[in-house]
């Protein structure tokens, strides 16, 4: 199908995008201070970093071809203005898996000393919170200023030692929090209740400094509204043994709605979508005819497809910048089918009259297809897509172990975006 094969091809120049996109960047307003304390403003490079970063580009204007590297040798702050703070600082840390598939049966003690980027979670005049996240796991560290820090709140995973498969939590950064206190019963409780994790201890910390907190981290998430017009065109298989054979393709206009959830909403270098949809579908077989002993038998089948949806999908930007966006990503649609005009499969030997079985086959009102989509913004409020759904296990319209219907859909759409990103 040719149709099919130019998507491919589509999908080729997207997955192949990010080598031609290696020049873009995302310039925003900030400033680091060098080792000698000075504080030198400028522009830089603002990306979405699941880990903290090695190094950032910093240029002094945002036009300027001279683009400086600073790594926490170089910069002993940097902050990217109204979103995230950094600081180079040289700690020790701990190297233990919190994964049980890589852990070890022994406890892994082991810890480095090394200069890295701290992100700054709280900065107050009594005590700062830090995060620390590289390819091994997330760590919280905590200094308090003019005395001691940045030292690592402790955090892991053991093996018991009578069973290899039972895994215990030692949450030692409790003991750790609750020496900072100064017997504030109310919140040692919550610190004794309180998970590793950074929704539970920047609270914690902002009631500890008080009133003198100077930064506050604030997760940069946002999301966007659309609605969408599109059209699909699907093909039904009949695959098996069954009177019926080959395959009947519509083209059915669709309707769209969802939101988009950014992971960061400045950079908008990852999403994740919820979507709604909804078509009409229209599908015939036959009459095909089947000799059966010295009569020819004539088959036929219809049936109308009412389908509402809802579509969870994940997607990257291969290239990404103000103005053009060029994404890809997969997800799942499940579907509810109504289904309209059926009656069933007919038959109609040549000669006598056509006669009806009920419900055969019995089609199935859930069913589920695994979209692969790309696509491009051309500026804030457009977008075109196209999306592939494979014909897959899940996309049966019949649960039957001789024979299946299977479908398979090509989509193309357009979607307009309410945009409040300033």
């Amino acid at each position: 199908m040719n149709f099919k094969k130019n998507i491919r091809l589509i999908f080729l120049f997207l997955l192949l995008s990010p080598f031609f996109a290696k020049s873009q960047s995302n310039y925003k307003p900030g400033y680091f201070i060098n080792p000698k304390g000075d504080t030198i403003r400028g522009y830089i490079d603002y990306r979405e970093w699941n880990e903290n970063p090695k190094e950032v580009k910093f240029r002094k204007t945002k036009e300027s071809s001279e683009v400086l590297l600073l790594n926490p040798n170089l910069a002993k702050e940097f902050q990217v203005d109204a979103y995230e703070l950094y600081q180079g600082v040289e700690v020790r840390i701990s190297m233990d898996e919190l994964d049980p598939t890589k852990m070890s049966q022994a406890p892994d003690t082991s810890k480095i000393q090394k200069t890295v980027f701290l992100k700054v979670l709280v900065k107050g005049s009594r005590f700062n919170l830090y995060n620390y996240t590289d390819s091994i796991k997330t760590r919280y560290l905590v200094s308090k200023p003019g005395s001691f820090g940045p030292l690592e709140l402790e955090f892991h995973y053991l093996f018991t030692q009578d069973d290899a498969h039972n895994l215990v939590s030692e949450r030692g950064f409790r003991n750790q929090i609750l020496s900072l206190t100064n017997g504030d019963k109310s919140l040692q409780r919550r610190i004794n209740s309180s998970e590793y994790r950074e929704s539970e201890l920047i609270p914690i910390f902002y009631t500890l400094n008080g009133d003198s907190v100077s930064h506050k981290f604030i997760k940069n998430t946002g999301n966007r509204k659309f609605l969408g017009i599109g059209l699909n065109r699907s093909v039904v298989s009949i695959r098996g043994d069954f009177p019926l054979s080959g395959s009947n393709a519509t083209l059915a206009p669709e309707v769209d709605a969802g939101i988009d959830f950014f992971f960061n909403n400045q950079v908008r270098k990852s999403f994740f979508r919820l979507e709604i949809n909804a078509d009409y579908e229209k599908y015939s077989f036959g009459p095909q005819s089947s000799p059966l002993g010295i009569v020819v038998q004539y088959y036929s089948l219809s049936f109308n497809q009412l389908n509402f949806s809802l579509s969870p999908k994940l997607f990257w930007n291969l290239y990404n910048n103000e103005v053009t966006k060029i994404f890809l990503g997969a997800g799942i649609k499940i579907n509810y089918s109504i289904y309209g005009n059926y009656l069933g499969l007919q038959d109609q030997p040549l000669g006598f009259p056509k006669t009806t079985q009920p419900n055969t086959p019995n089609l199935a009102k859930l069913s589920f297809q695994v979209p692969i989509e790309a696509g491009w913004n051309i500026n804030r409020h457009l977008e075109l897509h196209l999306a592939y759904f494979p014909a897959t296990l899940s996309s049966f319209l019949t649960e039957y172990i001789n024979y299946h219907f299977q479908k398979e859909t090509m989509h193309a759409g357009l979607n307009y975006f309410f945009d409040t990103k300033k």
